[in-house]
């Protein structure tokens, strides 16, 4: 396989996000991908065990990473994501971007709001063959909890 381009991915990547394609999202990734949502409390795995070495949700294989990104497709249906930065080293990703919507459906245990959300994020990705091999997702989950409870829809957060 020939040298990856990168930007093309992480385009690619936002592109299938921002029209909520979960076919052409799942085909970016691996067979056995990890996809971890690291500020999602407390620490729950794919076998429901509970550990100390990292918080966060663990989502392994294609099916996972549909299922994921369809919560958050069905809690935000007009999810958008805004790219602000890329670099690469090596088979190791590091992109800066803005998500954002209204959420509209229950999400990360919070009931619909009809709030606009918008919140700074950063992705680790390690690609491996050409696809998502792993995915690691930080973002401020105070943030997004407080504009989901605000009593009057807020303004996105631009990048």
């Amino acid at each position: 396989m020939g040298e990856v381009d990168y930007r093309a991915l992480v385009k690619q990547w936002a592109a299938t996000v921002n029209t909520r394609d979960l076919d052409r999202l799942a085909a970016l990734f691996g067979d056995e991908c990890l996809i971890l949502d690291l500020p999602q409390l407390p620490l729950r795995t794919e076998w429901g065990e509970h550990g100390t070495h990292a918080p966060g949700v663990y989502r392994r294989g294609r099916e996972r990473v549909e299922r994921y990104y369809g919560e958050w497709f069905a809690a935000v249906p007009d999810l958008k994501i805004i790219l602000a930065g890329l670099i690469a080293a090596e088979d190791q990703l590091a992109v800066e971007f803005t998500f954002q919507g209204t959420h509209q459906g229950p999400l990360l245990d919070m009931p619909a709001s009809g709030n606009r959300i918008g919140v700074r994020a950063v992705t680790m990705l390690q690609v491996l063959h050409g696809r998502i091999h792993e995915q690691r997702l930080y973002y401020d989950l105070a943030t997004l909890q407080r504009q989901i409870h605000e009593s009057a829809p807020t303004q996105p957060v631009t990048a």
